[in-house]
C-alpha cells in the first residue's frame, strides 16, 4: 500500500487549470505567473508532486521536500527501486536513456494507472 510522508513541507499555489483529476502528477510553475501551477511536461524538473485535487483556481497542494516520499500515478511498467523521470503527460515512468531528469525513486513496482510510493529526489540528469 502506497503511503505518503511529509506533508508539512508541501507548499500552496494556485492550479492554473482543474487539476480535479491530476491528482498525484508532476507540476511545474506556470511560465506566465510563478504564482500557479501546471502539469509537467516530458522529462521536466517537476516543483513537486500534486496532493489535492483542486479545480482551476483552488489551491494546489504541492509535495516538494526532496527526500520525502508522495504517492504517485505511474505511465508505464516500474519496479522497484527504479530511477523515476516525468512523462509527457505528468505520470511517472521508469528513466532510460541519456540526460534523463530523475526526479525520485520508486519504492513500489506497478503498472500504468497504479498509484505507488516515490521518493522524491532532486531532478539529476542521469
Amino acid at each position: 500500500m502506497a503511503q505518503s510522508i511529509g506533508s508539512l513541507l508541501d507548499i500552496s499555489k494556485i492550479a492554473t487549470a482543474s487539476l480535479a483529476t491530476k491528482q498525484y502528477y508532476a507540476v511545474i510553475a506556470d511560465a506566465s505567473n510563478d504564482q500557479q501551477v501546471v502539469i509537467a511536461g516530458s522529462n521536466a524538473r517537476m516543483l513537486g508532486v500534486l496532493q489535492n485535487k483542486p479545480a482551476a483556481g483552488e489551491v494546489a497542494q504541492i509535495r516538494v521536500a526532496r527526500g520525502m516520499t508522495s504517492k504517485v500515478v505511474l505511465g508505464g511498467t516500474v519496479a522497484c527501486g527504479d530511477d523515476a523521470q516525468v512523462k509527457s503527460d505528468g505520470t511517472f515512468i521508469t528513466a532510460t536513456g541519456a540526460a534523463q531528469k530523475v526526479v525520485g525513486s520508486f519504492l513500489q513496482a506497478g503498472v500504468s494507472g497504479d498509484i505507488v510510493e516515490m521518493l522524491i529526489l532532486d531532478g539529476y540528469v542521469a
